[in-house]
């Protein structure tokens, strides 16, 4: 039986602003845009080449959904370069809270959020 990853939610408040940072700021792909029922969208996001994809999700998931937005935290990005992928993303807007550190156990790490206030750590690890 194999099992994986498919879809992360993130919530959002605005989905067009939230696609606007994912794809210009971060780079990542739309992968999805489709219509769910009156005045919802089933909008995904994910870095190039990957399987897993992000749900900018804005409307749905429950009826307490706008108390979830900007509040996923700790996702994790890997990348073989934070030092590049630091400068390009905060030159492209990106708000980061945390700059490229070195981690005890030996990964360097930085942290940023999106416009809602949904946080993510970068990660490249060690060789």
């Amino acid at each position: 039986m194999a099992i994986r990853l498919g879809t992360v939610p993130i919530y959002v408040k605005d989905q067009a602003e939230a696609l606007r940072f994912y794809v210009d700021a971060l780079g990542f792909e739309k992968r999805m845009d489709s219509p769910m029922g009156e005045g919802l969208r089933w909008l995904t996001v994910a870095p190039p080449g990957e399987a897993t994809d992000f749900v900018l999700a804005s409307g749905f998931g429950g009826d307490d959904w706008e108390a979830r937005i900007g509040h996923s935290h700790g996702c994790v990005l890997l990348t073989d370069d934070i030092d590049e992928t630091y400068r390009t993303w905060r030159d492209r807007g990106v708000q980061f809270t945390e700059a490229p550190t070195l981690q005890e156990w030996g990964a360097m790490q930085a942290l940023f959020n999106d416009p809602d206030g949904n946080g993510f750590v970068l990660v490249q690890l060690p060789d």
